[in-house]
Parts: structure tokens; C-alpha cells; sequence
């Protein structure tokens, strides 16, 4: 028989992922409401539940929003959108160029930012150029997604899993790197092949837009990118100098503060609390199952199964996939937290983590509600008036996702067998 606390700590789990997913209300207030319910059937106190919060990662998406929103706020993405545009001359190579720049900003700045910013500006050059603006759309959340697998800093559930295990800038830059590279060249070749766009010439249709007219202040600008080219230096030799990435962030969050002097208020009012809110609140959720020992019982089933070695990392990375195409990747991964902690620790490596990273965030891309970017493309493509409808998401993520997950757990086995993890 199930004990009461388990079941009731599962109960208010699978509630909370329920009204996630189903957006029956708003996940903070799921979360929020999680919480208290596990405060107020005694599962968990007010001091175990800060303690299941991981301040490091709160902190780190913090200092990076504040260091985007800064860049937004200056004009530089839309700056470096429109510059593109010119630069193509025609559609194809226009294409190309956005998908290469979502592929490119994406490890080193927040996937929903990178995905809420180019978005706008696609439909918007789009309509310009007469094009249906959801090829574009797509293809560049499925950038996005693959993208942030490159880095640390690239996507939540990276700096989730390097603050829980101490993995370094380097770690990710080593591993999942080269991995993420193959990927995003396959996943273009296969996105440039689904879509097909044509060669027709752009160039006189955006003559026309002046790039400077979005950015306020040169002066601020060049500050601020800067500020944010030596943030991600500083991300390289964190662990050299004795930082934290969290430290990091917040250090380049002040710096660029000082340095362009924003209206700080004004500032402050747009970040994405409710993400912060979200990631820590589920971390107590999660904080629950590991108290009352369900996190420790899913891994000991897992581990039951006859499967060791390669065989393991692939069923571990086909659960990443599945799981986090039916929940956001974000809850995903810290469900899956505890889990990996107890597989590795019988497997003697650290490759589980790594085919957990893999599989939750290419397996973003398979379902509209798999990564946060994948909900706001759809949002943002509604309300401008050229929706993407599940449909059209799963039949194209389908492919790109069975390619670029085929090729990264490929490689991790391999780098498994051979003995570099």
C-alpha cells in the first residue's frame, strides 16, 4: 500500500502538470498552489521548501534577462534583423540567414527572448515581402531549441542540471557543443528541404527600411554589447576565476545597468517573473516526490529494466524525448533530476546527464507545448493573424526531431562506449 504522504505528493504532481499542460489556469498559479498544498498537508515545511529551491539557476535567468532585455530595449535585435534582410538580397538566403541567427543568439541568450524577438520581426518583414511568414516561423523555434542545447546558459533545463551537478561552461562547450553543431547543419538541410524557398529577389522591398531608426542611442548600444561579449567570456573561465555562472550573470546584469543607465523601473516591470516564478515553484513540487521517496522508486524501476550501458542511455534519452514533447521541458528535467542522480550513481558516469539535456531539448521540438518558445511562435503567429496550428508543428517537428535526436544519441553512445563519458 502507497503511503499517504507519497500519494498525496504524487496526487498534487500530476494535478499541477495536468493544469500545465491543459492552460486551465495560469501555470504560476498551478505551481503556487502546489506549493501551499504541500505546506498545508505538512508534506513539506517552509524551510524544506526554500531548500528544494535552486537559487543558482533562479538567479542565473535572472541577471541574463535583464542583460536581453537591455539589448531589446536599444534596438540591437531589430537592427541586426533588418541589416540581415539587406544582406540576403533574396528570399532563400534571407531564410538562411534567420535560422542561422536564432541557431547562433540562442546558446548565449534565452530561447523564449530569441523566439519572442525575431518572431515579430518576421511576420513584419514578411508582409513587406509578401511571403506566408509560418516556414519562417517554424524554422526558426526549431533552431531555437536545438540552438540552446549548445550551452550552459543556452536553456533552463542546461543551467538546471550544470548548478545541481557542478558541470562548467567548458563541460557543456565540450560535449554538447560539437553534438548540438551536427544537429542544427541537419536540421537546416531538412528545413531548407521541407519549405523550400525560393530564390526570388527581396532586396528592393526593404531598401526602403532604415536599421539606425530602431536603435536610440549608438553610444548606449555599443556599451551594451560590450557588456554582453564580456559576460560570455567570463562564462568560459568561470570556473578558472572561482565564479558561479550565477555570478556571472548578475555581474554582467549590473555592468550593463551601470553602463547604459536605462529607466530601470520600466526595466524591471518587463522581465519574465512569472518564468522565475514557474522554475522556482516546481522545484519545490519536485522537492515533494524526492521527500516522500517517489522520485527514488521511479529509479529504481527504471533501473529494474534489463537494460545496462548503451542500452541505458538510449532508453533514458527516448524518455527525455516523449517526456518532455507531452510536459514543458523545464518541469521535465526537474522531475528527472533526482532520477538521473541515483542511474548515474549505479552506472559510474556522468553520460546520463548529457542524453537527458539531448533528449528534453531536441525533443522540444516534436509538440506545441514540449519548450516555452514553442507556445509563444504559436501565440504570436495567432494574433498577427497567420496561425500555426498543432498540426502543422507536429507534422514538420516530427522530422526534425527523429533526425537531430538520431544523431546526438548516436554520438553520446558513442562518446559513452569509447570511454569520454
Amino acid at each position: 500500500m502507497i503511503p499517504i504522504e507519497q500519494l498525496l505528493a504524487l496526487v498534487i504532481f500530476l494535478i499541477t502538470i495536468f493544469l500545465v499542460i491543459t492552460e486551465r489556469i495560469h501555470r504560476c498559479v498551478a505551481v503556487i498552489m502546489a506549493v501551499v498544498l504541500l505546506i498545508v498537508f505538512r508534506i513539506l515545511d517552509i524551510e524544506e521548501a526554500v531548500h528544494f529551491v535552486d537559487f543558482e539557476t533562479i538567479l542565473l535567468l535572472a541577471g541574463m534577462m535583464i542583460i536581453v532585455e537591455v539589448l531589446k530595449e536599444l534596438g540591437f535585435f531589430h537592427y541586426v534583423a533588418i541589416k540581415m534582410a539587406k544582406t540576403a538580397k533574396n528570399y532563400k538566403r534571407f531564410f538562411l540567414l534567420m535560422c542561422l541567427a536564432t541557431s547562433l543568439l540562442s546558446p548565449f541568450l534565452d530561447s523564449v527572448t530569441v523566439v519572442l524577438i525575431f518572431s515579430s520581426i518576421t511576420i513584419a518583414i514578411c508582409r513587406i515581402i509578401k511571403r506566408d511568414p509560418k516556414p519562417l516561423l517554424l524554422s526558426q523555434v526549431f533552431c531555437s531549441n536545438i540552438g540552446g542545447n549548445a550551452t550552459l546558459i543556452g536553456e533552463p533545463t542546461n543551467i538546471m542540471v550544470a548548478t545541481h551537478k557542478g558541470f562548467t561552461f567548458i563541460d557543456f562547450i565540450r560535449t554538447l557543443t560539437p553534438i548540438t553543431i551536427l544537429s542544427l547543419l541537419l536540421g537546416i538541410f531538412i528545413l531548407m528541404r521541407l519549405f523550400k524557398p525560393e530564390e526570388e529577389e527581396i532586396s528592393d522591398l526593404v531598401y526602403n527600411l532604415d536599421e539606425r531608426s530602431f536603435v536610440k542611442d549608438p553610444d548606449l548600444l555599443k556599451r551594451a554589447v560590450i557588456v554582453f561579449l564580456l559576460t560570455i567570456f567570463l562564462f568560459f573561465i568561470h570556473n578558472l576565476i572561482g565564479l558561479t555562472p550565477s555570478s556571472v550573470a548578475l555581474l554582467g546584469a549590473c555592468l550593463i545597468l551601470i553602463t547604459t543607465r536605462v529607466d530601470i523601473t520600466s526595466l524591471l516591470s518587463r522581465l519574465e517573473w512569472s518564468t522565475l516564478v514557474f522554475i522556482g515553484g516546481f522545484f519545490i513540487v519536485v522537492g515533494g516526490l524526492s521527500k516522500t521517496g517517489v522520485t527514488h522508486e521511479i529509479a529504481e524501476s527504471i533501473a529494474g529494466l534489463p537494460f545496462v550501458g548503451p542500452l541505458l542511455v538510449i532508453i533514458v534519452g527516448i524518455i527525455a524525448i516523449f517526456g518532455s514533447a507531452i510536459i514543458d521541458n523545464i518541469p521535465f528535467v526537474a522531475v528527472m533530476i533526482p532520477v538521473i542522480d541515483e542511474l548515474s550513481e549505479k552506472l559510474g558516469s556522468d553520460v546520463l546527464w548529457w542524453v537527458l539535456l539531448a533528449g528534453a531539448n531536441l525533443g522540444g521540438n516534436l509538440t506545441p507545448i514540449a519548450a516555452s518558445p514553442n507556445i509563444v511562435v504559436l501565440a504570436i503567429s495567432e494574433r498577427e493573424g497567420s496561425p500555426i496550428s498543432s498540426k502543422d508543428f507536429i507534422r514538420s517537428g516530427v522530422v526534425i526531431v527523429t533526425s537531430t535526436v538520431s544523431i546526438a544519441l548516436l554520438l553520446i553512445t558513442l562518446m559513452y562506449i569509447l570511454g569520454f563519458l
